[in-house]
């Protein structure tokens, strides 16, 4: 079974304390020569045990991973969690403002967002150069993922430094938030260098005018289709019934992973 090491730190770019939680997989420890690819992931927070979780559940993910590597379906691989800045959420997953739709019942997200260009530099500039001195990591087997906001800024981040992450999970990207920047971000940003995993349930906002969610996932799908991204660079989840939780995102988490390390 994997380990999970917890350490503390700081973000120069914000000014701001962050806890991190590095999912090492069993054989890190057995094969004291071996480097591992690296997968970064968002709100943290929810990742590994229901205690802790922002909503009582998880996504189990150092499950999920300790099964998929026992059965011989993907290689071991490090995950390292980043706590969400719990306020500054929002602010922290997209560097654009935000807008609220109709039937969404949120704040007023005009005045948070912006912030997105700031972590994404941290991640990419401050966070993994201390994860690849500190762990035994393929330098260059990187991807970025997480869901809602968190699939948003994983689009974001990996876009921007795609010289640096060859794979973007976006689960339930709650692109509404800033959707015309984030399509226009996409369609001068994306590349078939990497891989795009882009999924959705169909019950995710029902009750709104528009089901935001599935309506988000095509169009970021149109547009990186529009942007002559190889048809197999892509692939595109839309779970039936699925809702905007950690346990749909959970049940969707192994078939991302085996799809991204392949």
């Amino acid at each position: 079974m994997g380990t999970i090491e917890i350490f503390e730190d700081y973000i120069s770019q914000l000014q701001r304390n962050r806890t991190i939680k590095v999912y090492l997989p069993e054989q890190y420890f057995v094969d004291l020569e071996a480097k591992f690819p690296v997968l970064y992931m968002h709100d943290a927070q929810n990742l590994y045990e229901n205690d802790g979780s922002a909503f009582g559940d998880a996504w189990h993910v150092h499950k999920t991973l300790d099964k998929l590597i026992l059965e011989g379906k993907i290689p071991s691989i490090i995950v390292v969690g980043i706590d969400n800045g719990e306020f500054h959420r929002w602010d922290e997953y997209s560097p654009w403002k935000g807008v609220t739709p109709e039937g969404l019942d949120y704040e007023d997200l005009s005045i948070r967002g912006g912030e997105g260009d700031l972590y994404a530099d941290y991640i990419a500039k401050s966070l993994k150069p201390k994860i690849d001195e500190k762990y035994r990591t393929v330098v260059e087997n990187t991807g970025v993922a997480g869901s809602s906001m968190g699939g948003l800024i994983s689009l974001y981040v990996g876009m921007k430094y795609s010289d640096i992450f060859s794979y973007v999970g976006a689960f339930s990207t709650a692109s509404w938030f800033a959707e015309v920047e984030l399509l226009n971000f996409i369609e001068n940003n994306c590349t078939d260098t990497q891989k795009y995993y882009v999924d959705t349930g169909t019950h995710e906002s029902v009750g709104t005018p528009v089901n935001y969610y599935v309506e988000g996932a095509i169009k970021i799908y149109d547009t990186l289709l529009k942007n002559n991204i190889p048809q197999e660079n892509i692939k595109t989840v839309v779970e039936m019934g699925g809702v905007h939780n950690e346990v749909d995102w959970r049940n969707r988490f192994g078939e991302f992973i085996i799809w991204g390390l392949s």
